[in-house]
């Protein structure tokens, strides 16, 4: 495994299970959805919420892309949502230890305000959470000599 050139998604999906023992689930929206109906429970997934950018810090391109993850678990049909606190509060308690564990990654890096959303029932399945919307960037960049390596190679 090498952490210099593995990507934002599989740091991410090596942090996720690392922190909390769930596998992370990558997909499109629309395929998220179907999937989460037999998907088993509690578990991660994520998607991406806009474009990302390309940061040039001293020479080297850095990606940052911003992702959703959101950690889930069988909702309570309730219109108060109060049964589902408890619930809430375990999904964020492991977004929590993902996100402490990103603080130890050797391959990206949290930029910018961490975002948060309770989740109520916004999917086809019944599921109830906390997700974190966050920034993530490379830490190691491509710079001049890794451009001419890549085109050597290919």
């Amino acid at each position: 495994y090498n952490t210099i050139m593995a990507s934002i998604i599989e740091a991410v999906k090596q942090a996720v299970y690392n922190s909390t023992g769930l596998d992370l689930l990558y997909y499109t929206g629309g395929d998220l959805n179907v999937m989460l109906d037999t998907q088993p429970l509690p578990c991660a997934f994520a998607y991406l919420i806009e474009s990302g950018t390309v940061a040039d810090i001293n020479g080297n391109y850095h990606e940052r892309i911003r992702l959703g993850i959101f950690f889930v678990d069988k909702g309570d049909l309730d219109m108060s949502s109060y049964n589902n606190e408890q619930t809430i509060q375990q999904c964020k308690t492991r977004a929590y230890k993902f996100l402490h564990s990103l603080r130890l990654n050797d391959v990206v890096r949290v930029v910018g305000e961490i975002q948060s959303n309770r989740v109520y029932e916004q999917f086809d399945a019944h599921l109830t959470g906390f997700a974190v919307n966050v920034t993530l960037e490379e830490l190691y960049g491509i710079g001049a000599c890794g451009l001419d390596d890549e085109e050597s190679n290919g």
